[in-house]
């Protein structure tokens, strides 16, 4: 029994999670085989991430003779957060970025959540198993959330890259889509792993307070920048697009089926 209850608490954090991104675009959700598939893809990201870090980064830290706090930043900034973004920002673009199924802006943070939660949700399997009951609830609030953020972040991003941007502000996207998360696991893994010092492990709370109040803006500006405003009655959908002919909503910039640019300012961004 002890068991199943500490499953369950590894694997309810990255769920409810995924499933608020997902109830939250009221109009287009993506097919859910898509996002499981997503899912899947990251928690099978963490096999380069360990091949990397113990045949490559390692043997470059030991060789470094890094110690103490040049240790800790190591592992903080390159072995968990360069790595780890790297390969789940590669696992998008390998697995869904091109894919018609990322109509819209907000569909970028959706997918990218669904593989960072992924890769989170094994982590967590093993942290949990391995620390017990008063990890899983630590590792609830904390670790699982914000690989989450990471995640909104690098799809806030990516969306902007695919869909609203010219090929100087794509380009900008592309780097921030990857940068922006690195830094945020970096800082984060450096006050959780700087325990010697117990102010700045007391400093992670205002940080996921700061990463919070940055994540729900970003999730507020994709789904303005993916949706028109609906009619007083609802949302109105008006012609067929003419490259797939689904009906699409009035005003809209994009096909929220295929992601072909349907009105002039879309076309001009995106040239």
């Amino acid at each position: 029994m002890a068991y199943l209850k500490l499953l369950a608490l590894a694997l309810a954090p990255g769920v409810a999670i995924l499933l608020y991104l997902y109830f939250r675009d009221p109009h287009e959700r993506e097919p859910p085989r898509v996002i499981a598939r997503t899912f899947l893809a990251g928690a099978l990201v963490a096999v380069p991430v360990l091949a990397v870090n113990f045949l490559v980064l390692e043997p470059i830290r030991a060789r470094l003779g890094l110690t103490g706090v040049w240790a800790v930043m190591w592992q903080a900034f390159v072995s968990a957060g360069l790595t780890e973004e790297f390969f789940k920002f590669a696992g998008v673009l390998v697995t869904v970025y091109r894919s018609p199924n990322l109509s819209e802006p907000y569909d970028g943070i959706v997918y990218a959540s669904a593989l960072s939660l992924g890769f989170a949700t094994l982590e967590n399997l093993v942290f949990v198993f391995t620390g017990g009951f008063a990890t899983a609830w630590a590792r609830a609030f904390l670790a699982v959330p914000g690989h989450a953020l990471f995640g909104i972040a690098m799809g806030y991003y990516l969306g902007r890259a695919r869909f609203a941007t010219a090929v100087r502000a794509r380009l900008r996207a592309w780097v921030l889509a990857l940068a922006v998360p690195v830094a945020m696991h970096g800082a984060y893994d450096l006050l959780a792993l700087h325990t010697d010092v117990e102010a700045l492990f007391y400093l992670l709370v205002p940080l996921m307070g700061f990463f919070f109040v940055r994540g729900a803006r970003q999730l507020e500006a994709a789904v303005r920048e993916s949706r028109p405003p609906s009619e007083p009655d609802g949302p109105a959908f008006g012609d067929p697009c003419p490259a797939c002919g689904t009906p699409v909503l009035t005003g809209a910039y994009y096909c929220h089926r295929c992601g072909i640019p349907l009105r002039k300012e879309a076309l001009l961004e995106r040239s």
